[in-house]
């Protein structure tokens, strides 16, 4: 409870001063630079999350997650892997001039401005810088010290907003929010080391480490990978079928979304599963009872998100924004039905707590797919809303399954799942008829 209350604290500052410095932005930039920087971020995420191997997870689930050789086998994949990422994110702005004069992106959307290139840069290099610091996040995740982390996050928060002022006012334009990503890498790296204690890295790669990390994480690894496509696919897509205008309104409107859900989905990964896994190595037997009470304050908070959203959003961003951005408040209404879904999260950390990243990952696979193929003719057919509901409810496709999966791990109080699910079933097509 100490932690969840450091995880929401932390969190809170954090989605306040990233929306106090995004109401400052708008102020300086035009809505088009923030769909720049949302398509930049999407495709480093997406990248992120296809190569990821579950690095924290095995640092919490080890034995000795403090043995310098295992440490330093960790910390060398997470390099390894970042640089590989960046490596990509550079190819890819390299081509997209050749593809722009090609004709083959359209000229209305934000793949075709001629300044992405330079927001893929940006996020190759914050990338690099970030892979040599935050691995010692995951000790102390471990062990429920969360206070530590949260105060460099916040501290980082803040050098970023600093960044893209003082750039923005320098006159950089849009690429002030590059600075501000870089910026923020470079002190979560920095601090991670000055400030957290942990094992000293050795240029140590030993194959035995890898292969327990790799066997652990393979399943993350293609889990991660649809994951992406349900969490990110949404801007790629949108991206492409909305003009730069309407992405953008659009891109802002997500993270006003993100900022509110972010405590809750940040407790149930910093908390939730630390608290799960230990439950499960030391007291299986309690399993379901913690469930039950964490499966309370996870379904109240994310009722009460989606109720104010859809009251007060309009009144939020009449007052806080231009007129150019009205139809922030429009699209946050329709996105407000995610947060009617976060409920799922904390039974799909169940089943990865346990070890059982197979079926974990299986529970990403339909909503993935249903998002990527169906999203595209959903728009074709019904319009911008409708695909923005649809892609938004994908999840609730997964939801009967994650009961099947987590009943070798705790019994399922299927009446209080159901309706769980028939809410956000509800409220998806309501949203389109009356917002």
């Amino acid at each position: 409870m100490q932690s969840g209350v450091w995880v929401a604290s932390g969190r809170g500052a954090q989605s306040l001063l990233r929306l106090a410095s995004n109401l400052m932005m708008t102020r300086l930039l035009a809505p088009e630079a923030f769909g720049l920087m949302a398509i930049a971020s999407a495709a480093s995420i997406w990248l992120n999350m296809m190569s990821d191997l579950g690095l924290n997870g095995s640092i919490m689930r080890s034995k000795s997650p403090r043995d310098p050789a295992f440490y330093s086998t960790v910390w060398w994949t997470q390099v390894g892997r970042n640089v590989l990422i960046a490596a990509i994110l550079v190819i890819a702005a390299l081509l997209l001039e050749p593809l722009r004069d090609a004709g083959i992106l359209k000229p209305d959307t934000v793949y075709a401005d001629p300044m992405l290139p330079a927001f893929l840069v940006g996020v190759a290099a914050a990338a690099i810088i970030r892979s040599f610091g935050v691995i010692r996040f995951a000790l102390y995740q471990r062990e429920v010290d969360i206070a530590p982390i949260t105060r460099i996050e916040v501290t980082s928060q803040i050098a970023s907003m600093v960044a893209m002022l003082s750039f923005a006012f320098a006159g950089f334009g849009p690429y002030s929010l590059i600075a501000g990503i870089i910026v923020s890498a470079a002190w979560q790296a920095t601090a991670s080391f000055v400030i957290l204690d942990g094992p000293k890295v050795h240029f140590r790669f030993e194959r035995s480490h890898f292969l327990e990390i790799f066997n652990y994480g393979k399943w993350i690894l293609v889990s991660s990978t649809f994951g992406v496509i349900g969490s990110q696919g949404d801007k790629v897509i949108f991206g492409w079928l909305f003009d730069k205008t309407s992405f953008s309104l659009y891109a802002i409107a997500t993270i006003w979304i993100l900022a509110a859900g972010g405590i809750l989905q940040l407790g149930i990964r910093q908390v939730a599963y630390p608290v799960f896994v230990e439950i499960h190595r030391e007291r299986p037997e309690d399993m379901s009872r913690i469930y039950g009470k964490l499966q309370l304050g996870v379904e109240a908070a994310s009722i009460a998100l989606f109720l104010s959203v859809i009251a007060f959003s309009d009144i939020a961003i009449g007052i806080l924004y231009k007129d150019e951005y009205a139809g922030v408040a429009h699209y946050a209404k329709l996105l407000a039905v995610t947060f009617l879904l976060l409920p799922r999260r904390l039974i799909q950390t169940v089943i990865l707590a346990a070890g059982d990243s197979r079926r974990f990952m299986l529970a990403t696979v339909l909503p993935s797919i249903a998002l990527l193929v169906g999203t595209p003719f959903v728009h074709r057919w019904f319009g911008n809303d409708a695909a923005i509901v649809y892609a938004a409810m994908t999840p609730i496709i997964a939801m009967p399954y994650n009961w099947i999966a987590a009943r070798p791990f705790m019994s399922i109080n299927y009446p209080r799942e159901f309706a769980q699910f028939a809410l956000a079933g509800l409220a998806g097509p309501l949203l389109l008829i009356y917002v």
